[in-house]
């Protein structure tokens, strides 16, 4: 079953999957810009991160969550 999700006049279809990983990315996201309380993600995990959402962290809050989604919806394709 896959579950739309809107964003900025923008439509994305993901699977579960995606939607989990996109919901565990933008906590790591949200934890590391302090946003979030909780353990801060290390410099490796934030790495990974990076290399598979290139753009985070290079901008606001809001252009990381489209990052995030943008390679979510690339995923499994």
């Amino acid at each position: 079953m896959k579950d739309l999700i809107f964003q900025d006049d923008l439509y994305f279809t993901f699977s579960v999957e995606q939607a989990e990983w996109a919901v565990a990315m933008w906590n790591k996201v949200l934890l590391y810009r302090g946003i979030m309380p909780g353990r801060i993600p290390s410099e490796n995990e934030m790495n990974r991160l990076k290399q598979a959402a290139p753009g985070v962290l290079n901008g606001s809050p809001q252009e990381d969550l489209g990052y995030i989604m943008h390679s979510a919806s690339q995923m499994y394709g």
